[in-house]
């Protein structure tokens, strides 16, 4: 009885397809697909000020972030491929873009958010367009946006208000600002504030 053994040519093939396959289906398992990092600023177009704590997220994960003082933000572990970034900020109509994340790449995105338009008011294609001008109304606005986002965004409960919204205080004294805050009780002397009392407490 006759015995042939494979040529050690074709036994070479086997081998290196063997270790092929093996090798091919453990760097599929090791990397099911990869992810990318997302970077950029958030500004606010109508002002030109970079936007602080404005939330930034991959629409249909759990993946966001805040933007730090000067409008930075940095999103990692974003799945490789086609994602949609939402940037939003309070007072502001919020911006979509549809970002190519490259697995293992760093990809730059910038957001410019505008004035969302106020309920009830005109279509923009109904907008009245007029001469570029600067007004002390816009900063105020811009102030309470600020102190919104800020108290909306906030890691533990808290109250935010721009000073800006009381009006014209004519005394130096800070009871006068803290006698419009929610939880403050304030005693007078006819005139002044002279102490304050915390939700009950003297």
């Amino acid at each position: 009885m006759t015995h042939r053994f494979p040529q050690p040519a074709t036994l070479r093939t086997a081998l290196v397809l063997l270790a092929s396959i093996v090798f091919g289906t453990a760097v599929a398992h090791a990397q099911p697909g990869g992810t990318a990092t997302i970077t950029g600023r958030v500004q606010n177009a109508d002002a030109g000020l970079y936007l602080n704590n404005a939330r930034v997220s991959v629409e249909g994960s759990e993946l966001q972030t805040l933007t730090n003082e000067a409008g930075e933000y940095r999103l990692a572990g974003v799945p490789a491929g086609e994602v949609r970034v939402r940037a939003f900020y309070t007072g502001l109509a919020p911006q979509t873009i549809v970002v190519s994340a490259l697995p293992g790449a760093t990809r730059q995105q910038d957001f410019r958010l505008s004035g969302a338009p106020r309920a009830g008011g005109p279509a923009a294609a109904d907008a009245v367009v007029l001469d570029t001008f600067v007004v002390s109304t816009a900063r105020e606005t811009n102030a309470e946006a600020i102190a919104i986002n800020e108290q909306r965004f906030a890691a533990n409960l808290k109250t935010v208000v721009s000073t800006e919204s009381f009006g014209p205080i004519v005394q130096n004294n800070i009871g006068e600002f803290l006698k419009y805050l929610p939880g403050v009780d304030v005693a007078t002397d006819q005139m002044n504030v002279v102490s304050i009392g915390l939700r009950g407490l003297p």
